[in-house]
């Protein structure tokens, strides 16, 4: 018998579907998603480029305004590890902390070998890029 000359089994006309969808459409569905103006990199949706320099507080709220947040140190360092040949222009991470005497946050670039990092006082305008989640 030539198997060509079949046709689909009456029960099994979806059998290339899952709920209806192709693989092709289950895939996509799957794939993680960045906003626009963002790049995934490490699980995480990242500005491609740093903003204008704004003190801590006006950072983390210009963030929460779009739904994202600061980066944590280590998340930004690894992206500008990945990402630049050359330490950029430090940035602002979170979260800011109190020293028993003044409000500070920590200020990061780096490169492939190079850290640079240091706590500033929270109203010094720096550099910073948004984070969030990929969908």
């Amino acid at each position: 018998m030539n198997e060509s000359t079949l046709g689909a089994v009456p029960g099994a006309v979806n059998s290339q579907k899952l709920g209806g969808l192709s693989a092709e459409q289950i895939i996509a569905a799957a794939t993680p998603a960045c906003p626009a103006g963002t790049k995934l990199s490490l699980g995480l949706c990242f500005e491609e480029s740093p903003r204008a320099p704004k003190p801590y507080e006006e950072a983390i709220y210009d963030c929460k305004e779009v739904g994202r947040r600061l980066p944590s140190e280590g998340e930004l360092a690894a992206y500008e590890t990945q990402n630049y040949t050359e330490p950029p222009p430090g940035e602002w991470v979170g979260p800011g902390y109190f020293d028993g005497t003044s409000t500070r946050a920590n200020h990061v670039s780096a490169a492939p070998n190079s850290l640079g990092w240091n706590s500033i006082l929270v109203g010094v305008a720096t550099a910073f890029r948004c984070v969030t989640d990929p969908s």
